[in-house]
């Protein structure tokens, strides 16, 4: 039996010299987690540690840094420097959770690494383009609902009702709640 071959590569990328980031795309390095690796130098007395973080992505293992680097040239060689400032700062807004700086600018480049603004099921995805993208909406499939725990009409996706399991994340108020469709 033959071995199907995987589409996922394995390998550890350390250097930015390793990648051919001229033909990348986004879907080619949307990280689908991060890695971890304690690295030891040295031995007996003069032993050191250091921990290398990485995130896995379709062309393999990339180390942080260097991760980070590459969604940055996409994004200008894509010319989306104002959708990534944009999103920057929704981020900064909308997620109180983040502290530091460092974190945010990774969060965003995570996620705009992903092209979660295109994603209908995220749950900010009308609030977002709205603010910024209002022609995205144009072909958007809405639903206007009423959610149980405020009462308050507003507006999802079909998307997020197709995988909401009864509940949906409240336009109002942002919570998890059962909902019913308005008419």
């Amino acid at each position: 039996m033959m071995k199907k071959k995987s589409t996922h590569s394995n390998t550890r990328k350390d250097r930015i010299e390793e990648i051919d980031v001229e033909h990348l795309t986004f879907s080619d390095i949307s990280p689908r987690y991060g890695t971890g690796q304690a690295i030891t130098h040295g031995s007996g007395r003069g032993k050191s540690y250091s921990y290398r973080n990485g995130v896995s992505t379709h062309i393999g293992d990339i180390e942080e840094s260097i991760w980070c680097k590459i969604v940055n040239l996409l994004i200008c060689k894509y010319g989306e420097l104002e959708l990534h400032k944009q999103l920057r700062t929704w981020v900064k807004d909308k997620y109180l959770w983040i502290k530091r700086d460092d974190d945010l600018t990774r969060e965003a480049l995570e996620l705009h690494a992903r092209r979660i603004f295109d994603c209908p099921e995220w749950v900010d995805y009308i609030p977002f383009n709205r603010q910024y993208r209002p022609e995205t909406l144009e072909n958007a499939n809405i639903i206007r609902v009423i959610c149980s725990c405020c009462n308050q009409a507003g507006d999802v996706t079909q998307e997020q009702i197709n995988r909401s399991n009864g509940c949906v994340h409240c336009p109002a108020c942002g919570r998890w709640s059962e909902f019913r469709v308005v008419s």
